[in-house]
């Protein structure tokens, strides 16, 4: 009820992604977040709390990746050390590579299709338990 235009709202809110470059995004009600998904396609950099969160693993090969962001916890001098550390490293040109590699990870692994497709192209059980938790009884 608060919110009296929805599609005002989802702009204003995809527009705050386009024009950040750095975004938190802490998990949901679930072990992570849409947030996450919608900032990396947009090829911006999360901050992600570290909440023991379980992204979906990706595979390069036999190498498992890691997923991009900045993992941290919520301590203000933790954060701002990681974001400095972050910054410092990187020039424009740089800058502008990360958000494409950010944005060329999430086509790659991450978009719906492609993830299900690997998903389900794997050859053996074996290729199928790399891309999931085995700890769960």
């Amino acid at each position: 009820s608060l919110i009296s235009n929805l599609d005002q709202f989802r702009q204003e809110y995809i527009d705050s992604i386009a024009y950040s470059d750095l975004v938190f995004t802490p998990r949901g009600d679930a072990n992570c977040s849409q947030r996450y998904y919608e900032v990396i396609s947009a090829g911006r950099v999360p901050i992600i709390p570290d909440s023991k969160m379980r992204f979906p693993k990706v595979l390069n090969g036999e190498e498992i990746i890691d997923p991009p962001g900045i993992m941290t916890d919520w301590r203000a001098s933790n954060l701002k050390s990681r974001v400095n550390e972050f910054w410092s490293n990187l020039s424009i040109e740089s800058w502008q590579n990360t958000q494409k590699e950010i944005r060329n990870f999430y086509n790659s692994y991450y978009d719906y299709r492609i993830y299900i497709l690997r998903l389900f192209n794997t050859k053996n059980l074996d290729s199928l338990k790399k891309l999931t938790y085995s700890d769960h009884k």
